[in-house]
């Protein structure tokens, strides 16, 4: 016979997080942007804040506004952690001190 599993009172599950859609990117534009800048730099080593600087000139953003600069930082932070996972780019370094590279496999595709 089964046991009954104890009931958590409602007051401790948490809600489900709410999906924002982000206003400067379309769907997958910014891993497609992250990945181009990659390949462009031909083998050179990147730091997320220059592929953020290289990503807000392709888009023709204001590259003055720190604001803006520190939102996208962190967006492409999040995405080349993701494709660094998915294992598509290297990650040399940790922390503000890491940089970021194609793979070879990559950038023959």
């Amino acid at each position: 016979m089964l046991t009954p599993i104890a009931h958590k009172g409602a007051e401790t599950i948490r809600p489900k997080r709410i999906y924002r859609r982000n206003r400067y990117f379309a769907r997958n534009e910014l891993s497609r942007l992250c990945l181009g800048m990659l390949r462009t730099a031909g083998g050179e080593l990147l730091s997320t804040d220059d592929i953020a600087g290289r990503v807000i000139a392709a888009k023709g953003f204001d590259s003055g506004d720190a604001i803006l600069r520190a939102a996208i930082r962190e967006q492409v932070g999040s995405t080349v952690k993701r494709l660094h996972k998915e294992g598509a780019i290297d990650n040399i370094g940790t922390g503000r001190a890491s940089r970021w590279k194609l793979l070879e496999k990559t950038q023959i595709a």
